[in-house]
């Protein structure tokens, strides 16, 4: 499912025009980990969202391509992959802490000076059949099967920003561009959630790829 103006292309002239919110999303746990914490559930899902204003939009996009051709210049890396820069594994296994930790402190700079929000959404299985009867969700909402951990999780979470926006006095013209890392579906999906129209331009949401759309880096992040 794809439609004008939501291809990688279209989203960052709308991020570099500064005239619309952002969303950026990605997903984080291991559901059936064999690892996991006694203290968390095996089976949780996890997705994070962080939320820039159209002044915010604009400027990240413009600073980042440079960030990253920073990055390559010291690691040979691409992107910010910060798992790998924490364990230290692919284009980071030789570096030493202290230029790793540099580049988290990098990061957490851009969140400190730009008062980026964050959003969290963890679901396992009890707790998200419990969340979907107590707001009487449908089975089937759009392209989420409700009974599944990882869509709950993320369609809560798309409401909780949409509010967030909506508190934030979004409008027509500054509805934000929703755009989700690859891998809960392809890069280039895109599909439409009509009753959030007029926070989301159009009311879609759009996945892609860290490389195309280098934003997503900061849902990575955080």
């Amino acid at each position: 499912m794809s439609k004008g103006g939501s291809s990688p292309t279209a989203l960052l002239d709308d991020l570099r025009a500064g005239s619309r919110f952002a969303v950026f999303i990605d997903d984080t746990g291991s559901p059936g980990d064999p690892n996991t914490p006694p203290n968390l559930h095996p089976f949780r899902k996890s997705w994070v969202a962080v939320v820039l204003s159209p002044e915010n939009a604009a400027e990240v996009a413009d600073q980042l391509p440079g960030a990253v051709a920073e990055l390559t210049s010291l690691t040979g890396a691409s992107e910010f992959h910060f798992t790998d820069i924490y364990s230290g594994k692919h284009a980071f296994s030789s570096h030493p802490l202290e230029l790793r930790l540099a580049l988290f402190k990098f990061m957490a700079r851009i969140f400190q000076l730009y008062s980026i929000p964050v959003f969290v959404q963890t679901f396992d299985p009890e707790n998200a059949a419990f969340h979907t009867i107590q707001a009487k969700a449908p089975a089937r909402f759009g392209p989420f099967q409700m009974t599944r951990v990882e869509d709950a999780a993320l369609y809560f979470l798309l409401f909780r920003v949409k509010q967030y926006l909506v508190e934030s006095g979004v409008s027509e013209a500054t509805a934000a561009r929703v755009v989700v890392d690859e891998g809960f579906r392809k890069h280039g999906y895109t599909f439409a959630l009509p009753s959030f129209k007029n926070v989301f331009a159009d009311g879609l949401v759009t996945f892609a790829s860290s490389h195309a759309v280098q934003a997503l880096q900061l849902a990575d992040f955080a």
